[in-house]
């Protein structure tokens, strides 16, 4: 994995490459609001897609657990994963998930689902 800290979001970084955005949240908790995104294309299938998603996830979330000491106590995280846009121009978010630093360990334990949003896949496959 590649991340690459950003501070203007306008960049689709695509798998291994992870975008990392942090936003000071200090007015809501004590601690920073962490977004790490990348885009996947799909695979021959959904659901060979679809375990891709789950484990660029996971994979984040190893990163995240392995740089512990980049990010607060505090720090909350949000994994995102979507298609290009010459895949789909709306509605691309393919999982979002994420959490505390607790959330992070489950995810990449695999104690916690990756779940896949509803509608992922529609007009993608067929």
């Amino acid at each position: 994995m590649k991340p690459v800290e950003d501070t203007y979001p306008g960049l689709e970084r695509e798998w291994d490459s992870v975008t990392i955005i942090r936003t000071d949240f200090r007015r809501h908790w004590n601690g920073d609001g962490v977004s790490l995104t990348s885009i996947i294309r799909p695979g021959r299938t959904a659901a060979e897609t679809a375990e891709l998603a789950q484990d660029c996830a996971r994979q984040i979330a190893n990163w995240v657990l392995s740089t512990r000491e980049s990010f607060g106590p505090e720090d909350r995280f949000e994994i995102v994963l979507g298609w290009p846009l010459s895949v789909r121009k709306t509605r691309r978010k393919i999982v979002r998930t994420g959490g505390t630093i607790k959330d992070i360990e489950d995810i990449s334990s695999q104690k916690r689902a990756v779940p896949l949003l509803a509608g992922w896949d529609t007009g993608i496959f067929t």
